[in-house]
């Protein structure tokens, strides 16, 4: 393989990458406080470029126990935390792994 191959291999990966952010965070108890970090952090992330962003698992409520999530959680498709992913990740035109959320289960005491 000649040099010149290389060089145009490599600026095709390139024509084909994209950054990817993977976000930390120390939620916890107050959604709509966990929500707002995450939208700060969202942000910077796209404007450094990022087209994919992960929050971290329970990125929106890490409660004093267990229960905690329970008493927050949606129904699929429909919630506030649903929405705002669904909202930062189309306002920002990127992909968006919302970690994990707390989500009803066929029984009351699980998530």
């Amino acid at each position: 393989m000649s040099q010149g191959d290389s060089t145009q291999q490599r600026l095709a990966a390139q024509v084909n990458a994209f950054k990817v952010a993977a976000i930390q965070m120390a939620s916890g108890p107050n959604v709509a406080g966990n929500l707002s970090e995450a939208r700060r952090l969202i942000a910077k992330a796209a404007e450094q470029g990022a087209r994919l962003v992960v929050l971290p698992e329970f990125f929106a409520i890490m409660g004093m126990n267990e229960l905690d999530k329970i008493k927050v959680r949606e129904q699929p498709g429909e919630g506030p935390i649903q929405s705002f992913l669904s909202d930062i990740a189309r306002h920002y035109k990127i992909w968006l792994v919302g970690g994990s959320i707390p989500l009803a289960a066929s029984t009351r005491t699980r998530f």
